[in-house]
């Protein structure tokens, strides 16, 4: 049975038989005639029998049944043993999914409004429908029941709320009572002299409104009597109290606002502002017995507010008063004043010596009022400033005036020791000035002087300063003061009522944030450090006022960021909850997490982007419960002082009472839970330990002025019991509560009795702290947003609820079924209550959610919970949380989509290849009753019947993917499958392909996983380390940081089920065996065996190495001198996440996991020789061996084995030869020689500016379109080639000596002078090992020419690359010769070249400036790099330029017809080739373009099928528009084997479109009959070619429509010819 509840109209149930029972007001319904309707809606199948509503009506209470009077008993109706039987009537047929469903209908006429009884109960009878017995249908063991009167007196609230607000009300307070099932409304309107007050409520029973003023702001101030004014008609004055003040009572009337509204009873007050109160304090009193109506607990108070003008009037007459008193002394007021300002002027010269300057304002400390200017009587300017090198001095300045005059002060003081050190410390004698005397152990008093020239009291200070760096922290940091009237009891603090400080140290660089947001980073700091009394809620005001602050803008992501690990650190107890004994009380300890709370959900759903931020913000704060918070004191003292228990124990509940009375914080719940420990076991070790658990101990628990030092000892104990946990050094043997004070076994039944009541009460206790500190609480998260329920959430939830302890992969399917019911009302409530609700439902499931991933990690003995489709459902479900907390991170919703649609497909085909007799939904659910789980039939099956459903029932959002051609996706079933209709294209039963799916989609996660934890890391980490140096956080809290963080997020369940998903796809899909957490191209060293990475963290290792160890926890440290550590065994190997994966990543040291037992038992015979262990570019594998060692292993080999040079044309190819194998790479070539610029290259006049393809030959052109001119001539069937044309060599020498740009010749040639004078003195910067950082729109690989290499700091700033910047500067200001781009107009003309002609046409401005970029990027740090170690120059140098026609593509793809990376066990007679979506630039750069391609390979011999070794997981891809590509073509007689491939750029004149892409549609991976074929055209191709040309070539193509077009083809590097 279910039973839905709309407050205001009707009641829903739906029985277990199917039958649907409405109660709702009629549509006719009005306050004249109130008519309910009852409704039954029953299905096909069920029995057409009559039906009879069996009901009675509740005149008194909700139990009652009467019969009710003969006026309302609808007509056919009979009265049967005290109760009223009505038929049914039908009322028509109502079409649904499972057929015609008939329904039944009751109307039943109660008369008017004010008449109406309390409410109606009834049953539904069903006469014997001839299966012998009569049948009676209730909701369980209840009867159906509807609220009449509550129902009409919402509604009549509703309508007269709503015409009070549209009087538009100055005041609109609304309060819920829901212990009165009522609310109450107080309306204020603003006249110019008057307010007037309307009080209005619904409750069920006449009331009398009990009301006084408050003359103060104060909201404990006490009532005072009304004044006789203020007093409307059938007022009574109450007698006053023994603790004085007043009180009256006003009748409340009902029916004032007339239409019948019998239910509302209000009362209007008016309120002159010459008599009218700062406050209203009211209460409800029933009229009839001493029954009261109060809000949680306390009075009403209602604030006064006053009009505009009155406001005007009342600042009238205050600044005529002060005037009139200020009057003679205001000329020396002013004069004192601008001597202080003159002062602040003159200071300003002296800034360069200057430690601190701050102006406080002075307030009067017995001043009342919180306003920001309330008790301010004057100013103080401090100053600190080095003097000389061992002093330094601090002058102090005051200007301070109250009574007509300056108030004579007293300099209070003391020093400051350290940074952290909130305490006073008594200066030494040697640090006081004149007039100086000792008051206390921490302060002494100095006596201010008045300076008689400008009024103005001063003193001054000379204090040593620290000789060396390393004494600072040793001497005086700072100054506390105050000041004390001289003559009076008056003590003077600053604006915020704290202690003043100087500091008297100048800050490091490393201890000034000098990023942005450093007001906001300064705030926090004083507060935390220098307030000296302080406590949870002053943080959560001044992060209250922070978001409050309209100049941070919170769309910064910095913002958050701060605010962030301001709390975390906070959290973590590195800060402080309370000192300076500030006192607390938790009723306004949980106001104030409650309006932060509301706060932060607001900015939550107004900031997207920061939502993860926020949200995990919200979740280390707690609800804020106020009624929660209001029981925190209460309820503890009731358990104290329930009657008949004994006191025995009342030492340690009085000082846990003092402590929540005066300093409640999360600490109590930690308390809680080591009492109810204790009290279970008898142990007084349980509750330290508990304790100790969550971070607390003896020392920490308590205050100064509340400690919690005693042991919990209660009276039920009275010997050892046995058992229980032992103390690890809590409570030592020999002092108070010490083990011979342990409390044991119960002795008694009384009290054992004794002892189970303290359990219950403690434990109702703890989901009051629960309510206000844990924002993690399943329960108290239901119970809050239960109202705001869906019907499926709440089934979803009480499933939940229903198995507490469960652990296994039904109760994550629940949990994940919540959770996304969950997300789409977060997107779309308004209310931000409810929003605060469901963010605090979803944190707690979340946090269960990780529970249960990290409970299933330990089951690794359990079939099903290892299954592999089992963790490709919960790695589903756990992608729609990650989708759902990053709805604006593109790659997550492509990923997510792509799973829904790909991956759970094929993990049920390789399900069924591996298991083919198993139904695996069946078996979860019989394995589950075994294992002690629920096999409820309801309960979210393990099968893709209805998980799938699910996953997709999430939305994925938008992105700026666009859908690709058509060409490249999926045909329809009819043509793609045969027929088959599948979603992916036609079913594959190779369960090897379907590995190899779900490994690409598994890959792209990583790649997400390890995009977002380097967000974290950029935005958190620099800041931790920041904040934590200064507040005192140890370095490990600080070092893991980020990683602690992660580990609280859904990422860590991410990465740990991808981590266990692993080994099962290897060993499907026959997988190389590394799995490479850190990589890096290429290392050397000396390979060292060992245990277990721990036994070696401390060590220092003095050449390089390469570590292997059996296990690595990822929680190590990396030993100083690795260079790469390999884990053995898979099982062992860290978390992607780990501490040591993350610092891996950081410092470039390979890291690498392997899952072959044999493999890893090879490496023991490498042990202790120098090895090279290098990596494939695209991470897919590993290969060791054996090298000579490098003695110096600063000097690294030249040049790059064979074996190890990617034969992709990667961007990055060229700089693997010259990586560096450790931190340092320094070469050492001869300089070159010769001229900076051989002009001779240039042609004599009349040679041609422009070649077509046709005269290409070795003396104009280079080998690029050589190779091209050749492929074209030997003529391989079926293949198109682009039409093109070139530049020949010397036409960039033509151009120079062209007469504009004589100026730029000149420039050029002094530059390149420069350039190679350089060379001869220094040795060249560091070969950048970075990626190469694509500018928009660059589409070759050939990008890292561009000169925007990613070069460490120091080569980008370095001279020469600041020489090489100018040498390109000057080449793009090249201006074209006439007769260049007449020949390029005319050669396009051609009818070789008529489409590269209508491309030319409409962007011959922007080839110019992709000629000139070609050009400009011989003068990159590569080329440079390269000419240099060759002891060549740019006389040796010369480009050609190939023009070549971009035909915007399907696919691209990489053919080497002999494979580069054979099996072990075959032969070189293959071929390899790779396919990607769009253009081929995101093959050959994969560094920019991460992820794999879809590749193969195929034997040569004659009728071979292809073998598909990876699917693509590129996460973006280029879409291109027919353009124009320009590509550098250089000499290559003097170059040979020194310009490598990818030197110079590449660009085209329409820039290609990055898009995200989406395997879903794609036809390459869902039509697996098409991709077979189109593997084979490729590999006939490759042959074809491979066989006209002569030898192993390396080609590059495009797939257009189906047809394929040869790009380029060149030799195969590496390989014998």
């Amino acid at each position: 049975m279910r039973q839905g509840l709309d407050p205001k109209r009707s009641v829903l149930y739906t029985l277990s038989d199917g039958k649907v029972v409405s109660i709702s007001l009629d549509e006719t319904t009005d306050l004249s005639a109130v008519r309910v309707k009852v409704t039954t809606t029953v299905g096909s199948g069920a029995s057409a029998s009559q039906l009879f509503l069996h009901w009675g009506v509740c005149l008194r209470s909700t139990t009652e049944w009467a019969v009710p009077i003969p006026e309302i008993i609808p007509p056919g109706s009979e009265v049967i043993n005290g109760a009223v039987r009505t038929p049914f009537s039908p009322v028509g047929a109502v079409a649904g999914g499972g057929g015609t469903s008939s329904r039944q209908t009751v109307v039943i006429d109660f008369g008017p409004a004010a008449e109406v009884p309390l409410g109606f109960q009834f049953v539904l009878y069903q006469k014997d429908d001839g299966t012998g017995a009569d049948k009676w249908v209730r909701p369980g063991i209840n009867n159906f029941f509807f609220p009449i009167k509550t129902v009409i007196s919402d509604l009549q609230m509703a309508e007269v709320r709503q015409a009070l607000v549209d009087r538009l009300p100055a005041v609109n307070m609304k309060f819920e009572l829901p212990q009165h099932q009522c609310s109450l409304d107080v309306f204020i309107w603003t006249q110019d002299d008057r307010a007037e007050v309307e009080v209005l409520t619904n409750v069920g029973f006449d009331v009398l409104l009990h009301w006084g003023c408050v003359e103060t702001d104060d909201k404990t101030d006490r009532w005072t009597m009304p004044e006789p004014r203020l007093r409307p008609v059938d007022t009574v004055e109450n007698p006053p109290t023994p603790r004085g003040g007043g009180s009256v009572q006003t009748l409340l009337h009902r029916g004032v606002h007339g239409g019948g509204t019998y239910a509302v009873q209000s009362v209007r007050l008016v309120m002159p502002y010459s008599i009218s109160p700062r406050q209203m304090a009211f209460v409800l009193k029933s009229r009839h017995s001493n029954e009261w109506v109060k809000y949680l607990g306390g009075d009403f108070l209602v604030p006064i507010p006053y009009s505009k003008v009155w406001q005007q009037r009342l600042r009238d007459v205050r600044e005529a008063q002060d005037k009139s008193k200020q009057q003679p002394m205001v000329h020396q007021f002013r004069q004192r004043k601008g001597n202080l300002v003159q002062l602040r002027l003159e200071r300003k010269a002296k800034e360069q010596d200057m430690i601190f300057f701050r102006t406080y304002q002075v307030r009067d400390s017995m001043s009342v009022g919180d306003g920001p200017s309330s008790g301010v009587i004057g100013e103080v300017d401090v100053v600190a400033y080095d003097d000389s090198h061992h002093s330094v001095k601090v002058q102090v300045i005051a200007s301070v005036e109250g009574a007509n005059q300056p108030i004579p002060l007293t300099f209070h003081w003391g020093v400051c020791l350290t940074r952290r050190s909130r305490e006073w410390a008594l200066p030494k004698r040697e640090y006081w000035p004149e007039d100086t005397t000792a008051v206390s152990s921490m302060a002494c008093e100095t006596r201010l002087r008045t300076d008689p020239s400008s009024g103005l009291q001063t003193v001054n200070l000379e204090l040593p300063k620290g000789v060396s760096e390393e004494k600072r922290e040793a001497e005086v940091f700072g100054l506390w003061f105050v000041f004390r009237e001289a003559n009076g009891p008056r003590w003077f603090k600053d604006g915020q009522r704290c202690d003043f400080f100087i500091k008297t140290r100048r800050d490091t660089p490393q201890e000034v944030w000098r990023g942005r947001l450093q007001p906001l980073v300064d705030k926090i700091l004083r507060a935390e450090l220098q307030r000296p009394a302080w406590s949870i809620v002053q943080r959560y005001s001044l992060c209250q006022e922070l978001l409050d602050d309209d100049s941070l803008s919170k769309a910064d992501i910095d913002v958050w960021a701060w605010i962030y690990v301001w709390f975390k650190f906070a959290s973590l107890r590195v800060l402080d909850c309370q000192r300076g004994g500030s006192t607390t009380h938790p009723k306004t300890l949980a106001a104030a997490g409650n309006q932060l709370s509301l706060t932060l959900c607001h900015f939550w759903r107004s900031s997207v982007k920061n939502r993860p931020i926020i949200r995990m913000i919200l979740a280390m704060l707690g609800r804020g419960s106020v009624s929660s918070g209001q029981r925190i004191e209460h309820d503890l003292y009731q358990i104290i002082h329930r009657p008949g228990r004994p006191q025995s124990h009342s030492q340690f509940l009085d000082q846990w009472l003092k402590k929540v009375t005066h300093n409640p914080t999360p600490d109590d719940l930690l308390i809680c839970k080591g009492l109810l420990a204790y009290l279970k076991s008898g142990q007084v070790s349980d509750y330290w330990g508990t304790l100790e658990d969550g971070g607390l101990t003896r020392a920490s628990i308590g205050t100064p002025e509340h400690p919690m030092e005693v042991d919990p000892c209660f009276s039920c104990f009275d010997a050892p019991a046995p058992g229980g946990r032992s103390s690890t050094g809590s409570t030592p043997p020999g002092t108070p509560g010490g083990s011979h004070h342990s409390p044991g076994g119960v002795a008694s039944h009384s009290k054992r009795r004794e002892r189970d009541e303290l359990v219950k009460d403690f434990e109702e206790y703890l989901k009051v702290l629960k309510a206000v500190h844990d924002p993690t609480d399943l329960r108290t998260a239901v119970a809050y947003a239960r109202n705001s329920l869906t019907m499926e959430l709440e089934e979803a939830l009480d499933e939940i609820l229903n198995y507490p302890g469960a652990c296994d992969n039904s109760q994550f399917l629940r949990v994940s079924t919540a959770r996304l019911l969950i997300y789409p009302i977060l997107r779309h409530c308004t209310d931000i209550h409810v929003v605060r609700d469901f963010m605090f439902l979803d944190i707690a499931l979340d946090s269960l959610q990780q529970n249960i991933i990290q409970e299933l990690a330990q089951q690794e003995n359990d079939p099903v919970c290892v299954s592999l489709y089992c963790r490709m459902e919960q790695l589903g479900h756990l992608l729609s949380s990650l989708m759902n907390l990053h709805p604006w991170y593109e790659e997550i919703c492509a990923v997510h989509a792509d799973w829904n649609a790909i991956a759970l497909y094929h993990a049920e085909l390789i399900n069924q290849a591996r298991q083919p007799h198993t139904h695996h939904a069946a078996d979860v659910n019989i394995n589950n009753a075994k294992r002690g789980g629920h096999p409820n039939p309801s309960a979210p099956q393990v099968g893709p019947s209805l998980v799938a459903p699910m996953l997709v029932a999430t939305p994925v959002p938008k992105t700026s993917f666009n859908e690709p051609p058509k060409a490249m996706l999926a045909s329809p079933p009819s043509e793609a499958s045969g027929g088959a209709g599948n979603s992916v294209g036609a079913a594959d039963d190779n369960p090897v392909e379907s590995a190899l799916c779900l490994k690409s989609v598994c890959d792209r996660i990583h790649r997400c996983v390890g995009k977002l934890m380097d967000l974290c890391e950029e935005n958190f980490h620099d800041k931790a380390t920041f904040l934590g140096q200064h507040v005192g956080a140890d370095g490990s809290t600080t070092e893991c940081f980020v990683e602690d963080m992660v580990r609280n997020s859904v990422l860590f369940s991410v990465s740990q089920v991808l981590q266990r998903v692993e080994p099962f796809l290897r060993e499907i899909a026959h997988l190389p065996p590394w799995q490479l957490v850190s990589t890096v191209e290429r290392v050397e060293g000396e390979l060292v065996l060992v245990d277990r990475l721990t036994s070696v963290e401390d060590r220092i290792f003095e050449v390089p190495t390469i570590l292997v160890c059996n296990a690595a926890s990822g929680e190590e440290e990396i030993p100083e001198g690795l260079v790469g550590v390999l884990v053995r065994h898979g099982s062992e190997g860290p978390d992607l996440l780990s501490h040591l994966a993350v610092r891996a990543r950081n410092l470039r040291i390979l890291f690498a996991t392997c899952f072959e037992k044999q493999i890893t038992e090879r490496l023991q015979i490498y042990n202790g020789q120098w090895v090279r262990v290098t990596v494939k570019r695209d991470g897919s594998d590993l290969f060791i061996k054996a090298c000579p060692r490098v003695e110096n292993p600063e000097l690294t080999p030249e040049g790059t084995p064979p074996e190890l040079t990617r034969p992709t044309g990667d961007a990055s190819a060229a700089t693997s030869s010259d990586a560096a194998l450790g931190r340092h790479q320094p070469h050492h070539a001869p300089p070159p020689t010769g001229e900076p610029l051989n002009l001779s290259m240039a042609p004599a006049s009349g040679a041609p500016w422009v070649v077509l393809a046709r005269d290409f030959d070795a003396h104009n052109v280079g080998q690029k379109c050589l190779n091209l001119q050749r492929m074209a001539s030997v003529g391989v069937n079926s293949v198109q080639i682009p039409q093109s044309l070139a530049l020949p060599f010397g036409t960039f020498e033509r151009t120079l000596l062209y007469h504009k740009n004589e100026g730029i010749l000149e420039s050029l040639t002094r530059v390149l002078k420069d350039l190679s004078h350089s060379s001869q003195l220094a040795s060249p910067p560091p070969a950048p090992t970075g990626p190469p950082t694509l500018a928009p729109g660059l589409s070759t690989a050939d990008v890292g020419a561009t000169g925007n290499v990613a070069t460490p700091p120091t080569a980008r700033d370095s001279p020469l690359n600041r020489q090489l910047e100018e040498a390109r500067q000057l080449v793009m200001r090249l201006v074209a010769p006439p007769e260049l781009m007449q020949e390029f107009r005319q050669a396009v003309q051609d009818t070789s070249c008529k489409r590269l002609g209508a491309l030319f046409m409409s962007s011959e401005s922007r080839a110019w400036e992709c000629i000139k970029k070609v050009w400009a990027s011989m003068f990159s740090l590569r080329p440079w790099l390269a000419i240099h170690r060759a002891r060549l120059s740019y006389a040796d140098l010369s480009l050609a330029i190939l023009a070549q026609e971009v035909v915007p593509p399907d696919y691209a793809f990489i053919i080497h017809t002999c494979n580069p990376f054979p099996q072990q066990d075959a032969s070189n007679d293959e071929l390899y080739a790779e396919i990607v979506v769009g253009l081929g630039e995101a093959l050959t750069a994969n560094l920019s373009f991460p992820g794999r391609a879809l590749s193969f390979r195929v034997n040569k011999s004659a009728g071979a099928e292809p073998q598909c070794l990876s699917f693509p997981s590129k996460s973006v891809g280029l879409l291109g528009r027919p353009s124009i590509i320009f590509r550098a073509d250089p000499n290559a007689q003097k170059l040979e084997g020194v310009i490598g491939q990818g030197m110079f750029g590449s660009y085209v004149t329409d820039e290609a479109k990055r898009v995200r892409l989406e395997y879903r549609g794609v036809r390459l991976v869902n039509d697996k009959q098409w991709r077979v074929q189109l593997m084979k055209n490729i590999a006939k191709i490759g042959l074809d070619i491979e066989e006209a040309m002569g030898g192993p070539q390396d080609i590059e193509g495009l797939i257009k429509s189906n047809q394929i077009i040869i790009v380029q083809t060149r030799p195969q590097a590496g390989v014998s010819r």
